[in-house]
């Protein structure tokens, strides 16, 4: 009968897990968020790319991002810093400490689908005329996250494309 309850009660706590979407075998919920804009700082379609001065970061709702998630940069070229620690004054992001270009990652809505699968909805922005809003699938395999599709929403961008009209 003991045998019975805790076997229930183990069930009862891994379905809690499961439904809060906070942690799998892959880790807590700041690994999946590092993972995913580790994906966004690699493949973003910005003039800058790596050659940002900085990279801001928010979650959801444009909010600063907690000091465990920032920890996990530590080290990171370009250096990751909190989104409020941006100068968007201009229209341009920069840095406030040397006017330097910079750029925003955002993570505006992430779902656990199950403990190894999530929707992201993300993207960046580095002024008017570059920015992105992407859908992204992750998946946890190998005990890490990987980003398995990427599905653009809407896309700006300073590079030329070609207009064809027809007469």
């Amino acid at each position: 009968m003991t045998r019975h309850l805790f076997t229930a009660a183990g069930l009862l706590v891994l379905s809690a897990c499961v439904q809060g979407g906070e942690t799998t075998h892959c880790g807590d919920r700041n690994d999946l968020l590092k993972s995913v804009f580790l994906f966004q700082f690699d493949n973003n379609h910005s003039s800058l790319k790596g050659r940002a001065d900085a990279y801001y970061i928010a979650i959801e709702g444009d909010q600063d991002p907690g000091t465990g998630l920032l920890n996990r940069f530590a080290g990171h070229s370009p250096p990751v810093k909190a989104l409020s620690k941006a100068d968007r004054s201009t229209g341009r992001i920069t840095n406030p400490e040397n006017g330097k270009a910079a750029l925003i990652f955002r993570i505006r809505k992430l779902e656990f689908e199950s403990p190894t699968t999530a929707t992201i909805n993300g993207g960046y922005f580095e002024g008017p005329l570059s920015a992105s809003f992407i859908t992204m699938k992750a998946e946890c395999r190998t005990g890490s996250w990987h980003i398995e599709k990427l599905q653009p929403q809407k896309i700006s961008s300073t590079r030329p494309f070609l207009l064809l009209f027809h007469s």
